[in-house]
């Protein structure tokens, strides 16, 4: 039986779309290399840290064999607890053993995945920097100021994406992280603990 597509099968698309998908769509097919960020300060501590460990094992388990992943975490200092590998296992135990304790370099974390992310073997892959925080950095040597003349440089240099989920508490003040995400360009989550698990999807849809 001779079968034919109707006609009108196809909505016509503009020359404007057409073009933005020429032009993004090497970008799209790229294997993704994505740093995971992780505040381990003590304010964390208990459910909050458990649900964050939690929330990237599943990112690390939803990544392609193609894709690379490092793992960052920070209290009173940076931590860098895996550089960019394939080896996703190793990574997810790398996780594990991270305790809630200490103060809170939040800026200095996020520097320490800056500089993880600019390597030059991510080149060819499409960045992203993925950080958990309940914010009040305490003691960070990077400023405010400082971290965001640098995300707003090397962000657009490297064609980094951030983003930044913030885990709310009682009298916490998350200004500092928004001016960060408004510098980076990036993406803005806020919520509790046990709302991680609703914006799951949003967040692996932009690695």
């Amino acid at each position: 039986v001779k079968t034919s597509l109707p006609q009108h099968s196809f909505l016509p698309v503009s020359g404007d779309v057409v073009e933005y998908l020429l032009a993004e769509w090497p970008k799209l097919m790229r294997p993704s290399a994505a740093v995971l960020v992780l505040d381990a300060s003590g304010s964390m501590e208990g459910a909050p840290i458990s649900e964050a460990k939690d929330f990237f094992r599943k990112v690390l388990a939803r990544t392609s064999d193609r894709d690379l992943r490092a793992l960052v975490s920070f209290n009173t200092q940076p931590r860098v607890e895996s550089r960019f590998s394939t080896d996703l296992p190793a990574i997810s135990a790398q996780i594990d053993p991270i305790e809630a304790v200490g103060g809170s370099a939040v800026y200095d974390g996020l520097r320490a995945a800056i500089d993880v992310t600019t390597v030059p073997e991510a080149n060819s892959y499409r960045r992203t920097i993925v950080m958990i925080t309940d914010g009040d950095d305490k003691n960070s040597e990077t400023s405010l100021q400082m971290i965001q003349d640098t995300v707003s440089d090397k962000f657009a240099r490297y064609d980094i994406k951030l983003v930044l989920i913030a885990l709310t508490r009682p009298g916490a003040d998350y200004t500092d992280l928004k001016k960060i995400v408004r510098s980076a360009n990036g993406i803005y989550r806020e919520g509790s603990f046990d709302q991680l698990n609703a914006i799951f999807d949003d967040v692996v849809k932009n690695l």
